[in-house]
């Protein structure tokens, strides 16, 4: 989700760089079953064997994830907020609704940096208001019925 670059390139942010570690590789990703079968999701494991991670010492108490995807981060909701993608178009000529969403992401992470240590303490006592699971997961389980069901009309 390259826009959140936008969120850790802030100033405010310059006194927290050495405990934020952005990952956006396929390395850090696992096979997902699926009808597609080359679908990944995340792995924080993977992500904590990375150098930088084992020096940091990055763990699940202090690891959070923002992704858009909630599928793939689905094995992680105790260290993890999914949010609705953004296209181009909606960043730069954002509705109220979006940029508003944008800011609230922004001041979550900032008020989590400053009052915690443990994330998942953190996003137990604090729901964010931009992140919604179910919506999302139930958006891409239609979608993944969709998909199954045209295979299948297909295979007749």
């Amino acid at each position: 989700m390259p826009l959140l670059f936008q969120i850790f390139d802030l100033k405010e942010l310059n006194s927290y760089r050495a405990w934020i570690f952005e990952v956006f590789d396929q390395q850090y990703q696992v096979p997902d079953s699926g009808p597609k079968g080359y679908e990944t999701k995340r792995s924080l494991e993977r992500i904590f064997d990375h150098p930088e991670c084992i020096k940091n010492k990055f763990n699940f108490t202090n690891t959070f994830m923002i992704d858009s995807e909630a599928k793939k981060i689905r094995d992680y909701k105790k260290n993890s907020v999914a949010i609705k993608p953004y296209s181009l178009e909606q960043v730069l000529m954002p509705t109220e609704d979006q940029s508003l969403i944008l800011t609230e992401v922004r001041d979550f992470v900032f008020a989590m940096l400053e009052e915690t240590t443990n994330v998942q303490e953190y996003l137990a006592e604090h729901k964010p208001s931009f992140s919604s699971w179910e919506e999302l997961l139930t958006e891409e389980v239609g979608e993944l019925a969709s998909q199954m069901a045209k295979l299948d009309c297909s295979d007749k």
